[in-house]
């Protein structure tokens, strides 16, 4: 209930403020970033006097809810949000999706038209993350330094990277895993560390500002993707971006750009997990491989390019 109450407060206030932004202003288009979806109504205003209203979908509030509070598809809950979803998406006059594997399954499953869907990936700010964008080398101690960084909810998956850890200490003595960010999972995954006995292979760093992240970054030998649910993550692009090799959980929405690019494991399988770590520390040329690859397809989808397919739909 709290959810739902601070989304309407948020909801009213900012419908508020855009439509005595829209009286002054008189906006052509405006551009309605989820979540929440319902957001997208607080442009009743502008779009009766014929604004044109563009819905960014950053994630899906159904899967969120019912990942969040582990209720089924049939859940009433869970069914309301879609009829939600459904209806902001057709409302909007376009509606930009984060992938191409989203967009497709949006299309089909929301009954929207193809005409009025776009994908823009959500890549890093060049201006942060880039390959020389840490103030320090990396320090070559001996060790080997596994990396994740992004909020600490139980979705993401950290735990599985947690799990994996005393697998790999008989292979790597000197391992190294630094968890950056914040979120409400921490206190269970410091827990975890703390009955397996990890405190010294295991670093939480708390929050660290956004300028900060690539810096810590760029002392790590290899970024990780713990994701629990199917969806194509901006800190991916951010590993590649700062030259890290990745592992990441096998999901269609990293495989379809990444391809071999990357290295797999299943969702929420530490051994798995452990042996693509292994992998990674044993086969140096295969770290620079992954690099390399990675990056060329980086290339074709970093800001300076994804602008130009972003700026084309307002253009439209």
């Amino acid at each position: 209930m709290r959810y739902m109450y601070e989304y309407l407060v948020f909801f009213l206030l900012a419908s508020w403020k855009l439509n005595w932004l829209y009286l002054k202003k008189r906006f052509q288009t405006v551009e309605v970033d989820g979540m929440p979806d319902f957001l997208v109504f607080s442009t009743l205003v502008p779009k009766i006097f014929r604004a044109k209203i563009i819905f960014n979908v950053l994630d899906s509030v159904p899967l969120v809810f019912s990942d969040r509070f582990k209720s089924g598809h049939n859940h009433p809950v869970i069914r309301m949000l879609e009829l939600v979803e459904k209806a902001s998406m057709h409302y909007a006059d376009h509606v930009i999706f984060p992938g191409c594997n989203m967009r497709e399954k949006w299309v089909k499953s929301r009954g929207l038209d193809n005409s009025k869907t776009s994908v823009a990936l959500n890549v890093p700010d060049e201006n942060i993350f880039h390959a020389r964008s840490g103030p320090h080398e990396r320090q070559d101690d001996g060790s080997f330094h596994l990396i994740t960084h992004g909020s600490l909810l139980e979705k993401y998956g950290i735990q599985t990277l947690i799990k994996a850890v005393p697998l790999l200490i008989p292979h790597i003595p000197k391992l190294k895993v630094t968890i950056v960010g914040e979120g409400e999972y921490r206190p269970y995954l410091e827990q975890l560390v703390e009955s397996m006995g990890l405190e010294e292979h295991v670093h939480f760093t708390g929050f660290i500002p956004m300028e900060r992240v690539p810096g810590v970054i760029s002392q790590a030998d290899v970024g990780v993707v713990c994701l629990l649910i199917h969806m194509l993550p901006t800190k991916l692009f951010e590993y590649i971006a700062l030259g890290k090799p990745v592992i990441s959980t096998y999901f269609p929405a990293v495989k379809i750009y990444f391809d071999e690019a990357v290295m797999y494991y299943e969702p929420g399988d530490e051994v798995g997990l452990a042996r693509c770590a292994l992998n990674m520390y044993q086969r140096p040329e295969e770290r620079t491989r992954l690099i390399e690859s990675a990056d060329s397809i980086y290339q074709q989808y970093r800001w300076d390019m994804t602008k130009y397919e972003y700026l084309r739909i307002f253009n439209q």
